[in-house]
């Protein structure tokens, strides 16, 4: 049988670098932000993502789009 998927939402992760501890290892924290179209293409969630961390005082480590699907069967 068929399966149908419907995008419903997706949520863009953001990982920065909040430099190290003491002890020398890397303090890494993540921001996410819920309620971005679905529909975004990869190209406007990274250059969103880097207007944001424009905007913040700690590094990119990395960015992550998580998707949202409604599976059913046709």
């Amino acid at each position: 049988m068929a399966v149908v998927s419907e995008a419903l939402a997706a949520r863009l992760k953001l990982s920065l670098d909040f430099g190290v501890d003491e002890d020398g290892k890397v303090i890494k924290r993540s921001k996410t932000f819920s309620h971005v179209k679905s529909d975004a293409t990869d190209e406007n969630i990274l250059d969103t993502a880097n207007i944001i961390v424009s905007l913040q005082e700690h590094d990119l480590r990395s960015v992550v789009r998580m998707d949202e699907s409604l599976l059913r069967q046709a």
